[in-house]
């Protein structure tokens, strides 16, 4: 009987850690380099908050820093990418190379320690971004040609230092948001431009503990 328990109790175990929850990405739009450090370490410094990036994966662990720290740098990605498309099964297909844009997303941070007890911190920088961009005759122009997502992210946190284990954040997410989709209309004079541009603002909330 407890040899049957144990057995229960290891599958019940295996089957939660299988199912448990996974990170969900934003198909190539949303971005994980906060820090250099970060990128190095892939994204491995939620538990590490070693300088003021902590703001950007894990803003509870500003606690550990003294004083008045800041933080500053840009992220250079250079996405390139090979369509084929075929007009008709068994035809050659044409392949297009996207353009070589660069895009730079920044990141600032500064903390302050204000008491024994008490943090403060700002954060500024790009959650999601990055665009497609193709030559705007390719063989796909009807679905897209150039599609851009530009955003920004104002994030001021307080952190509170529970006792030397564990500290608790909180803090809002202030973000400008930047869209631009454009394609191509085919009509009975030819192809004509289609573009859909927006932008917004939305404000959210971030809790962290550390």
């Amino acid at each position: 009987m407890r040899l049957k328990t144990s057995q229960g109790l290891f599958w019940a175990v295996v089957v939660s850690i299988i199912c448990s929850a996974q990170w969900c990405y934003g198909a190539g739009f949303a971005l994980y380099e906060g820090s250099a450090r970060g990128n190095a370490l892939g994204g491995g410094v939620v538990g590490r908050a070693d300088d003021p990036s902590a703001l950007f994966f894990n803003p509870a662990g500003i606690t550990q820093l003294p004083g008045t720290q800041v933080m500053a740098g840009a992220t250079f990605i250079i996405p390139k990418t090979d369509v084929t498309t075929h007009a008709t099964s068994g035809a050659p297909g044409i392949t297009t190379t996207s353009s070589s844009n660069v895009w730079v997303p920044p990141h600032f941070y500064l903390t302050y320690q204000a008491t024994d007890k008490v943090w403060l911190g700002l954060a500024v920088f790009s959650p999601f971004g990055l665009g497609t961009e193709f030559d705007e005759h390719w063989p796909g122009r009807y679905n897209s040609y150039n599609a851009v997502i530009q955003t920004v992210t104002i994030n001021p946190n307080v952190a509170f230092k529970l006792n030397d284990k564990v500290s608790l954040a909180a803090g809002l997410d202030f973000m400008y948001f930047d869209l631009k989709l454009e394609n191509k209309i085919l009509t009975g004079f030819g192809d004509v431009n289609n573009s859909l541009k927006g932008d917004s603002i939305g404000v959210g909330m971030n809790f962290a503990i550390h």
